[in-house]
């Protein structure tokens, strides 16, 4: 099942003056310094809301930038990557081929993947500094004029409700986040609909049956997921 574009994320419409500078030699500059208010608000809360939220971010950019692209790759890359915030194995580790991304609308489609991957993979990699990075690219390519800001500070209201960390897991270096943490579906990422966090495993179970038992391009298939040991935490009340 196709990752289908949320109701207020607008694309840029084909033809469009992309009004953002690019360097494809310095991409830094176009995600550096990240957003220092959304890390800050990110640090105290669950490993799997931070990585949720550089997913949603990175649902603005991909889908901002649909119609002047039409890779489905990017679309597909987050659609395995939000199964990847219940367990690294069901959205393994990608190669990105660097040539095949480059341009103003490829070079973000590109870094979002990466940084994405990146939180998801790399021992020693902080969500939430992805997760501001991201936030900084979503504010060079989304229109000034679109909710992004408003969307940011609605997600982390809620996050920040059902979400906190547990203090002794700053110290427990035997605690296994992805077996106890409560889950992040992608429609707690949508401020205009209720979200019940019970419903979270309901919801997380349905993502990975949408997927099937076809071959996708990101995501990991059932038999891999079950000799990884992917277990899905309880559900999450509060």
């Amino acid at each position: 099942m196709a990752l289908l574009r949320p109701h207020y994320i607008h694309p840029i419409a084909t033809g469009s003056r992309l009004p953002w500078p690019w360097d494809d030699w310095n991409v830094k500059q176009a995600y550096e310094p990240g957003d220092a208010a959304l890390a800050a608000r990110l640090q105290p809360l669950t490993r799997r809301a931070q990585l949720a939220m550089g997913v949603a971010i990175g649902e603005w950019i991909v889908f901002t930038l649909e119609a002047l692209d039409p890779d489905p790759r990017p679309k597909q890359y987050l659609e395995a990557a939000w199964l990847g915030t219940v367990h690294f194995a069901c959205c393994p580790y990608v190669e990105f081929v660097d040539r095949e991304w480059s341009g103003p609308v490829r070079g973000p489609l590109h870094l979002t993947m990466a940084l994405i991957n990146d939180a998801l993979h790399f021992e020693g990699a902080s969500p939430s500094e992805n997760a501001a990075w991201l936030s900084t690219l979503a504010q060079l390519v989304v229109p000034p004029d679109a909710p992004y800001v408003a969307w940011r500070d609605a997600v982390l209201n809620r996050l920040e409700r059902w979400f906190p960390a547990s203090p002794e897991a700053e110290d427990d270096f035997a605690y296994d986040w992805q077996s106890v943490e409560p889950l992040v579906p992608r429609e707690c990422v949508d401020p205009t609909a209720p979200f019940d966090p019970s419903m979270s495993e309901d919801l997380i179970r349905r993502a990975l049956a949408d997927l099937g038992a076809a071959p996708h391009p990101y995501a990991s298939t059932p038999e891999e997921r079950e000799r990884a040991g992917v277990v899905l935490p309880l559900p999450h009340a509060r």
